[in-house]
């Protein structure tokens, strides 16, 4: 059997032109698929990227993709407290 999400509007991520861009790029190029590599898939394209997440029910797919928001929110945080620290 094959399920599919249905289409939503995105509310979130980062306004073109914004100081923090190159940053979040590259984050997303170098470090993200090397940090979140066994609980998703990402597709990394220019300066897009896609997560693929994969689970047997709704639920554990929200609770899944939640608790990958968390590990990449500690991870990004953690990354500019050592930038701060470093200047």
């Amino acid at each position: 059997m094959k399920c599919f999400s249905k289409w939503e509007s995105v509310e979130h991520g980062v306004a073109q032109g914004l100081i923090l861009e190159p940053l979040f790029f590259l984050l997303n190029n170098n470090d993200l698929p090397k940090i979140i590599s066994d609980m998703s898939k990402l597709i990394l394209f220019s300066d897009d990227m896609s997560k693929i997440v994969k689970n047997s029910t709704p639920y554990k797919l929200k609770k899944k993709n939640i608790y990958i928001y968390i590990y990449i929110y500690i991870y990004i945080s953690n990354v500019f407290t050592e930038c701060k620290s470093s200047f």
